[in-house]
């Protein structure tokens, strides 16, 4: 899985940024997903692909991907937090595989 095409924009009442998830290893479409919210808050989005690596484990584990890629390293205590969910994850959904190990 690829997070890429970061895209901020800023409309007259809302604020919103997006990325495209785009799948390496299965035949799924790839997706534009997103966070809005009202133009006074702006400021609170954070415009960071590690942001949406963090909404796209759990479909990205369940459907199977090797990996998840971004174009900046993961902070160690994001990398470890994902290794402690993979662990959980593997409790209710036993078929899935660590893709972590690329992010380092």
């Amino acid at each position: 899985m690829f997070i890429e095409n970061l895209k901020a924009m800023q409309m007259k009442i809302t604020a919103c940024i997006e990325s495209s998830i785009t799948w390496e290893n299965k035949d799924c479409v790839s997706r534009t997903i997103f966070c809005e919210t009202d133009a006074a808050y702006a400021g609170e989005l954070t415009f960071d692909p590690r942001a949406f690596l963090v909404g796209s484990l759990i479909p990205a584990v369940v459907h199977g991907e090797g990996r998840a890629k971004t174009d900046k390293p993961i902070y160690p205590e994001l990398y470890n937090g994902f290794l402690t969910n993979d662990s959980r994850l593997h409790v209710w959904c036993p078929r899935t595989e660590l893709i972590f190990a690329d992010l380092n």
